[in-house]
């Protein structure tokens, strides 16, 4: 199977076709922003317009040497990070040529973060030592949970194309069972509960 990467960051546009079967980068290109020395980007419409002018060419380039029309799957980094109300017009760019081309190949479009990104391209054993400390600063410092020594997260014989999700809920009333919730006749009395 060959993905299709593509990332619009504030800095590069970003293309690599991956062939999960053999865990490797076919080919790859990349053409940095016009940042100038000393600054942290561009404003963000400097940025569009030029991976707007950047991707057409470098997608031409790429598919001289591997043809696109063998691609299975399209990934695309649509944001900054995963998280809400994480946005930068320029990720827009990419997201719009990435939609664009999964429809057009039909073909599934795999969304991911920018961030997200430069983890997975971190060594396993690096990878699970992030996360082990994503939910130790979690609960510590968002939970303020005074916590005891965290086990390390476990590894997947799996390393690449699965998804793990942890969610945190937390409320300052208990929660109520299924049958509390269903024989409520007035919803307003759960909430006072």
């Amino acid at each position: 199977m060959y993905t299709l990467g593509i990332d619009t960051s504030n800095y590069a546009t970003s293309l690599a076709v991956f062939d999960t079967a053999a865990e490797e980068v076919v080919c790859d290109r990349k053409r940095f922003l016009p940042v100038k020395p000393g600054e942290l980007g561009l404003r963000q419409s400097d940025a569009v317009f030029h991976h707007t002018a950047a991707l057409p060419e470098l997608l031409r380039e790429l598919d001289a040497e591997f043809p696109l029309h063998r691609v299975d799957a399209v990934g695309v980094s649509e944001k900054p990070r995963p998280v809400e109300g994480s946005y930068m017009p320029c990720f827009l760019t990419g997201l719009a040529v990435a939609q664009g081309l999964a429809l057009a190949r039909g073909v599934p479009l795999v969304r991911t973060t920018h961030q997200q990104g430069h983890i997975q391209n971190l060594p396993y054993e690096e990878q699970l030592r992030f996360k082990t400390g994503q939910v130790r600063d979690q609960l510590a410092r968002i939970g303020k949970i005074a916590l005891p020594e965290i086990a390390p997260c476990l590894g997947s014989a799996r390393t690449q194309f699965y998804r793990n999700k942890l969610e945190f809920t937390f409320a300052d009333r208990r929660w109520l069972t299924r049958e509390e919730i269903e024989s409520a006749g007035d919803r307003s009395a759960l909430i006072a509960s």
